[in-house]
């Protein structure tokens, strides 16, 4: 196998649609975490992925994406194909806002990616793909380094999330990159994008990113409208 999608829900009826738009093209991805129980996601967003990439040594590469408001519009060989022009083999996707809470953090990523001339600048663990033993290495580094060093201790997330933006924007461990342009990942929050047959432009970029991410919408009603768009 060369690329493993999962996709972490608490039931199976949460994934219909994003499952719906992955099999259109040739994908058929595996649903996990439906004991997943920490406040913050620690389980779901780092645990069981760090097991899963250690089980799996079936797939050269792993893909994880959110279940209840991720679409797929293009299959495996184009996902691959731009994951290729990344020079280091783990690609988290970015978006506008981020979370509260490591506002310092925020502020390097904001320099960092403006240095690179990009247009989103916070990591959102909701779409990331990597090489399975890279991906690890990542996951397992950013959880030593930054486990015990949380930018405020009173607002912690104790998960994999802030692991990795932490070392996203201080460094110490392996290099990883922010789908800063919407090249693979494309979120959908507060984005400048235009809809062509069953195609998404990003009008800043140029990009036509694989995949999209309906984050920030808890009612999931813009999802739904583009599920129903692309499954016509």
């Amino acid at each position: 196998m060369r690329l493993l999608v999962i996709s972490p829900c608490r039931d199976a009826s949460f994934a219909e649609r994003m499952v719906a738009t992955a099999r259109r093209v040739g994908i058929e991805p595996l649903l996990y975490g439906f004991n997943s129980n920490h406040p913050h996601g620690k389980d779901y967003q780092g645990t069981d992925i760090v097991n899963i990439l250690t089980e799996r040594t079936d797939a050269e590469y792993v893909m994880g994406v959110d279940a209840p408001d991720v679409a797929f519009l293009a299959g495996e060989d184009e996902i691959m194909e731009k994951f290729a022009t990344f020079e280091h083999p783990l690609v988290i996707s970015a978006e506008r806002e981020g979370v509260r809470g490591i506002e310092k953090t925020q502020e390097e990523l904001y320099r960092q990616c403006e240095a690179v001339g990009g247009q989103l600048a916070q990591p959102n663990i909701g779409c990331w793909i990597g090489k399975r033993e890279y991906a690890l290495h990542c996951f397992n580094e950013a959880e030593r380094l930054y486990k015990d060093k949380p930018e405020n201790p009173a607002y912690s997330y104790d998960n994999h999330f802030q692991y990795l933006a932490l070392m996203k924007a201080w460094g110490g461990g392996p290099s990883f990159h922010l789908d800063h342009n919407s090249v693979i990942f494309q979120s959908m929050n507060n984005a400048n994008v235009i809809l062509e047959g069953k195609r998404v432009r990003n009008l800043i970029t140029g990009t036509i990113p694989p995949i999209l991410h309906f984050n920030g919408d808890p009612t999931r009603g813009a999802y739904g409208r583009m599920v129903e768009e692309i499954l016509k």
